[in-house]
Order: C-alpha cells, then structure tokens, then sequence
C-alpha cells in the first residue's frame, strides 16, 4: 500500500495514518518527548498549543480558561 499512498483518498488516507498523543502536566518533558520521537520515526510532530494561546488570549496568562476555549 505504500507504494501508492498518493492514489489513496485525502480521507482514507487520514483514516489510515497512525497517531501518538503525549499527555502530562506541565514541564514534565512532553515536549521533548514528543520532539524526539518524531524525529526517532522520522515524522512530523506538532507542538503543544495551549502554551501560546494562555500568554496570547484575552486576559493572558491570569485570566481562568472557559470550556468553549477547549473545543
């Protein structure tokens, strides 16, 4: 199948790509995990979100978060 990945569909191809997901709690190297296991497969890897976006919502880093801001 491999060979002709770029014949498949963007949705199966979708439903057919495995994903790996790192959780934890703040500075226990998630991170860094993340970052290395990407590169040990040899994929890409996308850093974390919520980081940025409590320094740049409204209210910064002080404000609390709202449900409709986790969806």
């Amino acid at each position: 199948m491999a060979g002709h990945w770029w014949a498949l569909p963007t949705p199966v191809r979708a439903w057919l790509t495995r994903r790996v997901v790192v959780l934890g709690a703040e500075s226990t190297g998630t991170t860094t995990l993340s970052r290395d296991l990407a590169a040990e497969l040899g994929c890409g890897w996308v850093p974390e979100f919520g980081r940025d976006w409590s320094r740049e919502r409204p209210g910064g880093l002080g404000a609390p978060w709202h449900t409709a801001e986790s969806t």
